[in-house]
């Protein structure tokens, strides 16, 4: 018999994953806006951007003042992907 899990968490993506194909660049406030609602609204979990090269993804151009500009709920894990070493430095 396969048991179930205990815990399940659930990532909130849509700022990640839902705006990278966009092909208009979305303003750093509105991404802002959108996330901080998210926390408001109860997401624990949230997918937030990635430091992926601006030149083959241009709406994470702004990912550094993105992450500056949340609120930060002790309760809240933000998630930014880094898909190489150089989204590292």
């Amino acid at each position: 018999m396969n048991r179930l899990p205990e815990e399940v968490y659930i990532c909130e993506c849509w700022a990640r994953d839902g705006l990278q194909g966009e092909e208009q660049f979305i303003p750093t406030e509105k991404k802002i806006l959108m996330i901080n609602r998210l926390i408001e609204v109860g997401f624990k979990r949230i997918e937030v951007t990635s430091f992926a090269h601006p030149k083959l993804i241009k709406q994470f151009a702004d990912a550094l003042e993105v992450l500056k500009g949340l609120q930060r709920p002790p309760d809240v894990t933000f998630i930014a992907i880094v898909p190489n070493d150089k989204g590292l430095n």
